[in-house]
């Protein structure tokens, strides 16, 4: 049995997806009547909120230390953000004038994968500039 580490900003990625969720919960629970009105289509919304989830979720993923592969650590991004997202618009059927919508929750995946996406590429980014140390892989380089 592998044994889990904590990396060194794991209270802090931990605090942030907690508190993501809860804000992302929040959102999902707003009455269609009570909404703000922004000049965004409701997918280019739902793109960049779980981009931003997506992101997050990564940055807790890397704090766990799970020592998984770059295509483990994204098929569990994926996975977790598809249920979520699924979680989600299930929960807007509850809420007054919310819906389930399909593409809502594609684009929820789409956003999550591009936020998954975008800390590879800040950390690889973050490594080249020797901010990061070469010695904190972000995954290991095959599947064990």
């Amino acid at each position: 049995m592998k044994h889990i580490q904590m990396g060194k900003h794991f209270w802090l990625s931990t605090i942030l997806f907690i508190i993501y969720c809860g804000f992302l919960f929040y959102l999902s629970s707003i009455p269609n009547s009570s909404l703000p009105h922004l000049n965004l289509p409701d997918i280019v919304m739902h793109y960049f909120l779980y981009l931003g989830f997506g992101l997050i979720f990564a940055f807790f993923l890397y704090n766990l230390k799970f020592d998984l592969s770059w295509m483990k650590n994204g098929i569990t991004t994926f996975s977790f953000i598809a249920i979520y997202g699924l979680g989600d618009e299930i929960h807007q059927i509850f809420v007054a004038g919310r819906n389930f919508s399909l593409l809502d929750l594609l684009m929820n995946v789409i956003g999550g994968i591009s936020g998954w996406l975008l800390f590879i590429f800040l950390y690889n980014y973050l490594k080249e500039l020797r901010v990061i140390l070469p010695s904190e892989p972000l995954v290991k380089s095959r599947d064990t």
